[in-house]
C-alpha cells in the first residue's frame, strides 16, 4: 500500500516525466525489493520472534506515516489543481483529473480500510507480547481482530 501511495504521488507531481522516471525495470526492482523484505520479514517471525515484532513495531508503522504523507500532499495537490482548472476551463485536463481522482480515492479506500482492519490487530498484539499466559477473553479478543484482519481482504475493490 506505502508503494501505492508513492507511486500515485509520482504521478501527479511528475506529470509527463513520470514515464522517463517510473520505468518498467525500476518497477520490477522496487516489486522484488518488497517481495525479498516482506520474507525475511517472515522468516525472521517464525525462526526469531523478537526480530519480526520490531518490523509490526517500526517498519509497518513507518510504512503507515508515508503513505499519509503522501495522501495528504496529493489531496492538497488536487485541491490547488481544481481551482487552477476551474479557472482556466479546460475541459481535456479536468476529464483527466477527475480520472486521476476516481483513482486516488480508490486507493485510499484501500488504504483506509486496511488501518481500520490492521490496528486492531497491532494494538492487541503489542498489548499481549509479553505475557506469558493468556486469559481466555483475550484469547477470544486476539481471535475476533484476526478474523477483522483477514476480512481486510474481502474490502479491497480491486479483487471484486
Amino acid at each position: 500500500m506505502t508503494t501505492i501511495s508513492v507511486e500515485r504521488l509520482l504521478a501527479l507531481l511528475l506529470g509527463l516525466r513520470y514515464k522517463q522516471i517510473v520505468t518498467l525495470k525500476r518497477t520490477y526492482i522496487i516489486v522484488a525489493a518488497v517481495w525479498v523484505a516482506s520474507g525475511v520479514a517472515a522468516i525472521c517471525h517464525i525462526l526469531i520472534k523478537r526480530i519480526g515484532f520490531w518490523f509490526l513495531y517500526i517498519i509497518a508503522p513507518l510504512c503507515l506515516v508515508i503513505s499519509m504523507a503522501a495522501y495528504t500532499k496529493i489531496f492538497y495537490t488536487l485541491r490547488n489543481d481544481k481551482a487552477r482548472v476551474q479557472q482556466q476551463s479546460s475541459q481535456p485536463h479536468s476529464l483527466n483529473l477527475l480520472r486521476y481522482r476516481k483513482v486516488v480515492y480508490s486507493a485510499l479506500f484501500v488504504q483506509l480500510a486496511l488501518v481500520v482492519c490492521y490496528a486492531p490487530y497491532i494494538i492487541v498484539e503489542s498489548v499481549t507480547a509479553h505475557r506469558k499466559t493468556l486469559s481466555s477473553h483475550i484469547v477470544l479478543v486476539r481471535g475476533i481482530v484476526a478474523t477483522l484482519l483477514y476480512f481486510n481482504s474481502t474490502l479491497n475493490p480491486a479483487g471484486r
